[in-house]
């Protein structure tokens, strides 16, 4: 899969790859203790075209979210749950995946771990933290099951059986650990 950089002037080799430390997370005797933990992480992507949501992935201000959420956009901008808002630039993107990663000045940020773990089983519980419907609603939480998984043009589709709202694009689907599966 091909990943497409910001700068499109920007002279980058095919062997250029991004270098991210991820961060460990620690083990939780209630879901609820997970949740308090991964909630600071997950944030709402606020752009001059609309909003939608993501995840801080490493304490330098490397956030995740679907491509689409900020396509088009002039401005970005990151929203916490805390309420600080900062400005983030596009630092890659891959269209055909529907993901890019974000850029936010500074460090020390909450991040959630992505999980390397590729086997997730059917009926894994999982949960999502999103901003659905309105910008208000961010850190909205939604609970359910991992209830099928397809393969498609070599891509794994994940199945969940509840409800995904518009505004939720580009939340992280986490599982019991609060490690990013999705």
């Amino acid at each position: 899969v091909g990943t497409e950089y910001a700068d499109s002037s920007a002279s980058i080799s095919s062997s250029h790859e991004l270098s991210i430390t991820l961060p460990s997370i620690p083990k939780f005797e209630k879901q609820s203790d997970m949740v308090k933990y991964a909630n600071p992480a997950c944030v709402t992507i606020v752009t001059d075209g609309g909003f939608g949501s993501g995840v801080v992935i490493n304490n330098a201000g490397y956030v995740l979210s679907a491509y689409h959420v900020v396509e088009d956009a002039n401005q970005i901008d990151v929203k916490f749950a805390n309420g600080l808002t900062l400005s983030a630039e596009i630092l890659a993107f891959d269209r055909a995946n529907d993901i890019v990663l974000l850029d936010i000045n500074g460090s020390g940020f909450p991040a959630l771990p992505v999980s390397i773990n590729t086997e997730i089983p059917l009926g894994e519980e999982v949960i999502t933290i999103g901003t659905p419907e309105s910008v208000d609603l961010g850190q909205g939480i939604a609970k359910g099951l991992v209830s099928g998984k397809r393969l498609i043009d070599n891509r794994v589709y994940l199945q969940v059986d509840f409800s995904v709202s518009p505004g939720n694009s580009g939340a992280p689907l986490l599982n019991a650990q609060g490690e990013i599966i999705g």
